[in-house]
């Protein structure tokens, strides 16, 4: 709808290539650097690129959006496991994790589906991206209200 088919197709290889890339750069330097504010940061360019991706016009925009989309998703799947680790330390983990990996996969399996049925009824994209955009704002505002994995693992001992 936005772009040309062949730019379609560029993009769907270009999101996959940008989540690996980018779980391989930020992999390298994560340790270093505050986990909770980088994942935030995660959501709030998630939630850019998906509204960049619902006004866009044109090949390049749509490229540029998909490739910052890329690299907040594959990060995200990255750290996810990371904050579980950091908020309820390792005697819980193996049983915490696959809970939220259940419930994550289930939430990724559907997000394209829901995309689907909005785009049906909504007559386009654009209303489909809003919303997976006020998904990773909700994500956001879950993950701060929640507070730092620190402060959770404090409270636990």
């Amino acid at each position: 709808e936005r772009a040309e088919a062949d730019i379609a197709a560029i993009t769907v290889a270009s999101l996959a290539f940008c989540s690996m890339t980018g779980r391989l750069i930020c992999g390298a330097f994560l340790h270093r650097i505050d986990l909770f504010r980088f994942v935030l940061t995660l959501y709030a360019l998630q939630s850019l690129a998906m509204f960049g991706m619902a006004m866009v016009e044109g090949g390049f925009a749509v490229l540029a959006m998909t490739v910052l989309f890329g690299l907040t998703v594959g990060n995200i799947l990255m750290s996810q496991p990371l904050l579980i680790g950091a908020a309820f330390g390792m005697r819980d983990f193996a049983r915490i994790l696959s809970v939220q990996q259940l419930l994550m996969n289930g939430g990724v399996a559907l997000g394209p589906i829901l995309i689907g049925v909005v785009y049906d009824f909504s007559g386009g994209y654009q209303n489909a991206f809003i919303l997976a955009a006020l998904c990773s704002l909700v994500a956001l505002l879950s993950l701060y209200w929640a507070g730092r994995p620190e402060a959770m693992l404090r409270q636990a001992d």
